[in-house]
């Protein structure tokens, strides 16, 4: 599913959070760790969070759902 970036990005100890919403208007946050934002781009961070999203991975918190990438995460979506 198609996530739409709101250009709000806020940094945190571990990485980034960059808030957008899903094409159903719910608030979703992309967490991308600092190796994810090293060794990728945020375009390629995004494009992971998507299908991670499409499949249901995801936390609920109250009434955001977040997404958290990784290195890992990137690569084993070809997004390297």
């Amino acid at each position: 599913m198609a996530l739409i970036f709101s250009g709000q990005e806020i940094g945190t100890p571990t990485g980034a959070n960059r808030l957008g919403k899903d094409m159903d208007g719910k608030r979703v946050v992309v967490s991308g760790s600092h190796e994810a934002i090293k060794d990728h781009s945020w375009r390629s961070i995004w494009q992971t969070a998507e299908a991670m999203y499409a499949r249901g991975e995801f936390e609920e918190i109250e009434n955001t759902r977040v997404v958290r990438v990784h290195t890992e995460n990137c690569k084993a979506e070809g997004n390297a």
